[in-house]
């Protein structure tokens, strides 16, 4: 749960003609992560083609595809799902050719209503004079009423939808040519005649019964051997990947990948009839988290900053306890910390399950400090427990320095966790959140509180610092052989702890900021109450005033919150660039 779980990088060595037999049973257990580092980009499954025709027969045909695994002759049924494909191709460019007469159709309608009907009148008895039905852009109509007085056409125009005209041509009959240049050179739609007739749409209309039965019809015939034919070739074909990525040994195939360290026992037993070996690799593992269940879903938010690597420690516990923390410190409120809490509860319902948990928490923490604070909706309604933001800003802002000193201190200390658990002595001591500028941060904060508040002589604390300042230059120095850049960056060490110190003054100012601001909505409310019908107005400004905030504060408050964490707290200790724990499974039951 605090760190990834363990993994063991294996080997497995199998005769080629098990190979199939063997990857099947690790797809079935689920718990082998494959080194896919050398696989072949010249990956060839043979029954490819047949794969993708099951796939779009089956998508077209609306077919299931869930069902369980079993061996089929494949062979045999090739010949007989491709004439399949073929007739569902023909199906497919029918199905298409008939929604596209469909539209015009509809079109036609939407023309036909524009000219109050006259156009399907036209077409059944109009004979001599040749005309034309269409639609163009409202933006060359201009310019086509021009060209038809010059050519002695006729055009009858009506606006129609989203600046489109609906327009009825005419011409004598020795310029019927002409309809063409009017299409192409004025991007005219031209709507053939027949589907201005009543007859086209029953036409359509059977037409589509007719193929929807069909359709039905083959689903019916077909679906159970569908979906157990794309059963078997997705799992072949998974496993012919895999199989790509393996190598070759003394006429062997060997599988190498990693297995999760409690799994050992299993793995061995599933593999009895092979040669197992586990190996040192130089590669760095995938990484398989065990977050609790209740925080699982605040995952998505945490590694989006980036995915963990083996050897970090597990990231959403630390930073959903700082998160909820920093949150609370500025948005103080038992009120609004409930409101926040329900807000969370209806957002997970509708699925929002990170945001909804995470923000659930963040209400809780509200609730307890609005009982330190002594606040609900922006009132101090209980004696404060810890103190009074508005009351005692020294002591607020001397609090949000302190908090920022652990949390820094926190930072370092999971860093060290984490440069033991590589067991990296030079990390652990030398590293830029290692031991010796730990102990140079909290020495610089010793000289600080004696020298500017208690008033002591620093002279011992300072020649200390400078050792500590000096060894990690020389450390840096002999790491990177450059004198200038070494100097520049323990003194960006040492004064970048001290500035992300000062950084956490923000928990205050924003605390301050909270109260402030309800105090404006009071003292506003309060100003109307003696008017007429002030008692309405006073508590129409209090709960509007509180939801505004609320929700403006809030997203403020959030994004302080992620600052804070991410910079000042997640670098101390977090490198991530991390891949997540994959392990190969086949859908069989």
């Amino acid at each position: 749960m605090i760190f990834p779980e363990k993994l063991l990088y294996a080997e497995i060595e199998v005769e080629k003609d098990k190979v199939e037999d063997v990857i099947l049973r690790l797809g079935k257990w689920g718990f082998f992560h494959p080194d896919t580092s050398k696989e072949s980009s010249l990956h060839f499954f043979k029954y490819e083609d047949l794969f993708s025709q099951i796939k779009s027969i089956s998508d077209f045909l609306n077919v299931s595809l869930n069902q369980p695994y079993r061996e089929v002759k494949v062979e045999a049924l090739k010949d007989k799902f491709s004439n399949l494909y073929r007739r569902v191709l023909n199906l497919k460019e029918e199905l298409a050719q008939l929604n596209r007469e469909k539209e015009l159709i509809k079109l036609a309608d939407m023309i036909n209503r524009a000219f109050e009907g006259k156009v399907s009148q036209l077409v059944e008895s109009l004979r001599v004079i040749p005309f034309k039905v269409g639609t163009l852009k409202k933006e060359v109509l201009n310019s086509l009423i021009i060209y038809l007085k010059t050519e002695n056409l006729y055009g009858i125009f009506s606006p129609l939808y989203q600046g489109d005209t609906a327009a009825l041509f005419f011409s004598p009959p020795d310029k019927e040519h002409l309809f063409g240049k009017i299409e192409s050179s004025f991007n005219v739609a031209f709507v053939p005649s027949k589907y201005f007739k009543r007859e086209i749409k029953e036409e359509v209309n059977l037409r589509e019964n007719r193929i929807r039965e069909e359709i039905e019809k083959l689903k019916k015939q077909y679906e159970k051997e569908l979906a157990s034919i794309y059963t078997f070739l997705k799992v072949k074909r998974e496993i012919s990947k895999l199989i790509s990525s393996s190598t070759e040994r003394n006429g062997k195939r060997v599988l190498k990948g990693w297995i999760p360290e409690k799994k050992k026992e299993e793995f061995l037993d599933l593999l009895k009839d092979c040669k197992v070996r586990f190996l040192q690799s130089e590669k760095i593992p995938p990484t398989l988290i065990r977050t609790p269940k209740f925080l699982k879903p605040i995952e998505e938010i945490v590694f989006s900053y980036s995915y963990p690597s083996y050897y970090d420690i597990n990231p959403v516990l630390p930073f959903v306890a700082v998160f909820i923390l920093l949150f609370g410190i500025m948005f103080g409120d038992i009120g609004h910390g409930l409101l926040l809490s329900t807000v969370a509860l209806l957002l997970e319902k509708k699925g929002k399950k990170a945001l909804g948990r995470l923000m659930f928490l963040s209400g809780i923490s509200s609730v307890v400090f609005g009982a330190l604070y002594g606040s609900a909706f922006g009132k101090e309604i209980l004696h404060p427990i810890l103190f009074s933001p508005m009351e005692s800003v020294e002591s607020l802002l001397i609090f949000s320095i302190g908090v920022g000193v652990l949390v820094i201190s926190v930072g370092f200390l999971i860093r060290f966790f984490s440069s033991i658990h590589r067991e990296n002595l030079e990390q652990l001591l030398f590293d830029e959140e290692g031991i010796i500028p730990f102990a140079t941060y909290w020495l610089s904060l010793g000289i600080l509180i004696k020298a500017l508040i208690l008033k002591m002589d620093v002279k011992l604390e300072l020649l200390i610092l400078t050792v500590l300042l000096l060894t990690s230059f020389i450390y840096t120095v002999r790491k990177t052989k450059k004198f200038a850049t070494s100097l520049v960056d323990t003194l960006r060490v040492f004064i970048e702890n001290l500035i992300n110190t000062l950084s956490f003054m923000r928990l205050g100012a924003f605390a301050l900021a909270h109260g402030a601001l309800f105090f404006a909505i009071f003292t506003i409310a309060d100003s109307v109450k003696s008017c007429k019908g002030g008692n309405f107005i006073y508590w129409l400004i209090v709960i509007l005033g509180n939801l505004v905030i609320v929700a403006l504060e809030g997203l403020i408050v959030t994004i302080q919150a992620l600052r804070l964490n991410y910079y000042e707290f997640f670098k101390k200790f977090y490198r991530g660039g991390g891949r997540p724990f994959k392990p190969f499974k086949l859908e069989v039951s």
